[in-house]
């Protein structure tokens, strides 16, 4: 049997939690973040839209037009963000396919 428990929603670690994640999770999602974020991954952008189950005919549309530039890097965060529902659990997505990808530093700027 397999238990999980969801640690974004569970009340009992929600003030732990907020510790970590100090910001609301607007502002951490917000343009100004995506955009250091972006220039930060910019090489590697379409590694992370994989791990973040962006569309492959948008990665690929993205990469033809911008390439590795962060202004492609930040079109897929943002359209990426807009399509998300649930912007706290985006947000623990976000930065565990970043430190999957070696970018815990990107990670730390964006709770800064």
């Amino acid at each position: 049997m397999e238990f999980r428990v969801n640690i974004m929603h569970s009340t009992i670690l929600q003030p732990y939690i907020q510790n970590v994640i100090r910001f609301p999770v607007s502002d951490v999602l917000d343009d100004r973040h995506l955009l250091l974020l972006a220039k930060r991954i910019a090489a590697d952008w379409d590694q992370l839209a994989k791990l973040l189950s962006v569309a492959e005919e948008e990665i690929s549309e993205l990469l033809s037009t911008d390439g590795h530039s962060y202004q492609a890097a930040f079109r897929m965060l943002w359209e990426w963000r807009e399509a998300s529902s649930d912007l706290q659990t985006s947000l623990q997505l976000l930065h565990d396919k970043l430190r999957q990808l070696g970018h815990s530093d990107a990670v730390e700027q964006m709770l800064r």
